[in-house]
């Protein structure tokens, strides 16, 4: 199974790796790490996560991984894709999540 990162998941990962290298350079590496490492799992084992209650609503069937206790990865698989199309900090209102992956889907960010 193959492995994609929709540009705004990379930019998530990107944004949270920067936060913390201002603190501490060697967490934000591992961290930034662990989401590679935790993804590539979901090549092997892409049932792995429980679906995401808060999408249910999309035709896709997007589920979450959470990395670290306060991260999830958002994903979808399809043909034989994984496609992870956030990193969300579940600190964060719920509903943000859910309004960025409609925002998204409108303007097709997650199709090739």
């Amino acid at each position: 199974m193959k492995l994609i990162f929709a540009p705004e998941a990379a930019e998530d990962m990107e944004n949270i790796y920067r936060y913390y290298a201002e603190r501490n350079e060697n967490y934000a590496v591992e961290l930034y790490n662990q989401f590679i490492e935790e993804a590539e799992l979901l090549q092997s084992f892409p049932d792995i996560a429980p679906k995401e209650p808060l999408l249910e609503e999309y035709p896709e069937e997007y589920r979450s991984l959470i990395v670290w206790r306060i991260y999830k990865l958002v994903y979808f698989v399809e043909n034989e894709i994984v496609n992870v199309v956030a990193v969300f900090d579940c600190r964060q209102n719920p509903r943000k999540l859910k309004k960025k992956i409609s925002e998204n889907l409108k303007n097709n960010y997650y199709r090739s």
